[in-house]
């Protein structure tokens, strides 16, 4: 092949729906392992101020790509999917969000279906190709990236994806955010998988949940380790930023103390940002808007939400941050 011009023309279509992921499934607090099949129906606990969880639809991803974009580039292309169709910056979109009302903190165990549908499969064609490769396309939920360069990802058209969301009381919801992606090589030849197209459906297919008592570890980087430490150092050390987790569900937040008040942020949460500026406004907090972020800080101590997933607490020596795909760090 004459590697100085590629031979691809087009991918027609790769879309992913999510079509019948949860409306209106709620948990009482006392009904510890209800589960439901994500219809209308809900069980309703009998007294008025005890906690619900619903998980509730989100965003469909899109990814069209025409044979301008799959021309022959001076580097590769990384492709994503978004809600609006095709982009090259990197970002995580939200699937679904669960949400609470009332009292109580929650952790909940849910399944995915991911079911695959095409005309032109595009899994099949990349399985056939000569050039295949991994991280070329690939599909990430949570933490758990599927990649098409696996043999037999799909069992029966279906991939079943498993987790725990935790965290989830009033006011702080938790989320399930995925990420889709397409590399246009700059030196291969992609003309087999061109015409293509799959589509991803999502679907609840259990979603259980729990109260419980959060107990906490934190984590700072001043501490020269990566291990997580008790509330007391966090306290005798006088840090005003750090991350902290959830022992039960594992489940990570940076967090910033604002004039005593300590604020935390989750992953995925851009969509919360007026909330977050007008609290951290009300704690005397400076907040800014950029065009892909919002921060906000006091005292000398910031904390920002990035529009593509990651959160940030921290001063002018260090910082604490959670990326879109759960992983954190200080330095």
């Amino acid at each position: 092949m004459d590697n100085r011009k590629k031979l691809i023309i087009y991918i027609s279509i790769v879309s992913l729906s999510l079509l019948v992921l949860v409306i209106g499934a709620s948990y009482a607090y006392f009904s510890f392992t209800s589960t439901n099949s994500f219809g209308s129906k809900s069980i309703s606990a009998s007294a008025p101020d005890v906690g619900s969880v619903t998980l509730i639809t989100g965003s469909n991803l899109m990814l069209n790509l025409t044979g301008e974009q799959m021309m022959q580039k001076g580097s590769d292309v990384y492709y994503y999917a978004s809600s609006s169709g095709p982009t090259t910056t990197a970002g995580r979109t939200v699937i679904a969000t669960a949400t609470t009302s009332g009292v109580g903190t929650f952790k909940c165990n849910y399944t995915l279906e991911i079911t695959k549908s095409a005309t032109n499969d595009l899994y099949t064609a990349f399985q056939n190709w000569s050039n295949k490769s991994s991280g070329i396309i690939r599909l990430t939920i949570g933490t758990t990236s599927y990649d098409f360069n696996t043999a037999n990802l799909f069992t029966n058209n279906k991939i079943t994806k498993t987790g725990t969301l935790g965290e989830i009381k009033s006011g702080s919801p938790s989320r399930i955010a995925a990420l889709f992606y397409i590399v246009n090589k700059k030196s291969i030849d992609q003309n087999e998988l061109k015409n293509k197209d799959i589509t991803l459906t999502f679907s609840a297919t259990e979603f259980t949940c729990s109260t419980y008592e959060p107990v906490y570890k934190y984590w700072n980087s001043n501490y020269n380790s990566t291990e997580y430490v008790d509330n007391t150092t966090i306290v005798n050390g006088g840090y005003n930023y750090y991350i902290k987790a959830e022992t039960t569900t594992g489940v990570n937040v940076v967090c910033g103390l604002f004039n005593g008040t300590e604020y935390c942020l989750k992953e995925n949460s851009y969509e919360d940002e007026p909330i977050f500026k007008s609290y951290m406004e009300s704690l005397g907090a400076t907040c800014t808007v950029y065009s892909t972020y919002t921060r906000c800080e006091t005292g000398g101590v910031y904390c920002l939400m990035y529009g593509s997933g990651g959160v940030y607490c921290g001063d002018a020596s260090h910082k604490c941050l959670i990326n879109p795909d759960g992983s954190r760090s200080c330095y």
